[in-house]
């Protein structure tokens, strides 16, 4: 969608709603921080406020929130933060300053550019793999949330029984009792 085509559907909007739709609309010409924060605060809200409202007990809560928070904040903010400030940083210490500006280029540009040498193109070339690799590590980690979330579950409400987290155990005559 184009930018005016943009613009007149804000202006088409209702009095009450162009405010938020100007700041939005101004965060994502900005990119970069801003966007991950506006983005981040309007998943969570959209996917956790509906669930929270819904929501059977304070441990079915708590899962939720968990988990809606913890993901935002892998998908919004872990890439930036890992992959810019750790992982390029990290595999990339035996380059010169000239490399390292070259690293976030794509592959195919770095190909075509005559400024390189074949020799610093193979030197940037596994240090570009590594990074890419190590971004596996944000879905892991989404994978092993969880995990986590039944581990607090367990330890802060004594639940491991989803039926007494969600509150549909209405025999009150509790698994975890049981176990003790």
């Amino acid at each position: 969608m184009s930018a005016i085509q943009t613009n007149k559907l804000v202006q088409n909007l209702p009095s009450y709603i162009k405010p938020i739709a100007n700041h939005l609309q101004k965060q994502e010409a900005k990119g970069g921080a801003s966007l991950a924060n506006s983005r981040f605060i309007q998943d969570t809200m959209t996917n956790f406020a509906p669930k929270a409202v819904f929501s059977r007990s304070k441990a079915d809560f708590f899962d939720m929130g968990f988990l809606e928070i913890s993901e935002s904040m892998l998908v919004y903010y872990c890439p930036s933060l890992i992959g810019e400030k750790i992982f390029r940083k990290t595999y990339s210490k035996g380059l010169n300053d000239k490399l390292c500006k070259e690293i976030s280029k794509p592959l195919e540009t770095l190909k075509n550019s005559e400024a390189l040498k074949k020799e610093e193109l193979n030197k940037i070339k596994p240090v570009k793999a590594a990074i890419a690799i190590s971004s596996m590590f944000i879905p892991l980690t989404e994978y092993t949330l969880n995990f986590f979330k039944n581990l607090f579950t367990l330890k802060l409400f004594k639940q491991s029984d989803f039926d007494n987290i969600a509150n549909l155990n209405k025999s009150k005559e509790k698994y975890e009792d049981k176990q003790k």
